[in-house]
């Protein structure tokens, strides 16, 4: 599991000596960037779509986005085979785009409200 995904479920929090063992990692730099020029206009459709979706993706991950918008646009054409269609699912799992492994991600600088009292809390029956 990348140490960037760790950090942002809080696995770190939960385990200090783990963030320890992975010293020395590579980092992600920058930010994903416009798709490719030689991408055709519906697959940079896609890449937009995606980056709007899942800002926290860098340009560490342009292949990774540009497998899964190839594949994305196979499969909306009915061309993808079985095989193709479950690694487009792998890889929005890998982005952290379904909603089991968007609950796992927490995007830095970005706070959940608290949900609102309850207002028949203090109530005695």
């Amino acid at each position: 599991m990348p140490t960037q995904v760790l950090e942002l479920r809080g696995s770190f929090r939960k385990q200090k000596g783990r963030r320890l063992k992975r010293a020395g990692e590579p980092e992600p730099v920058g930010e994903l960037g416009d798709p490719p020029p030689h991408l055709d206009e519906a697959e940079r459709e896609r890449w937009r779509e995606l980056a709007e979706h899942a800002p926290w993706l860098s340009g560490s991950d342009r292949p990774l986005v540009e497998q899964t918008v190839r594949l994305w646009m196979m499969d909306r054409r009915g061309d993808a085979s079985a095989a193709q269609q479950r690694l487009f699912a792998a890889n929005l799992g890998r982005m952290g785009l379904t909603p089991a492994d968007r609950s796992k991600v927490v995007v830095p600088g970005k706070v959940k409200a608290k949900p609102a009292a309850n207002p028949f809390g203090e109530l005695t029956g």
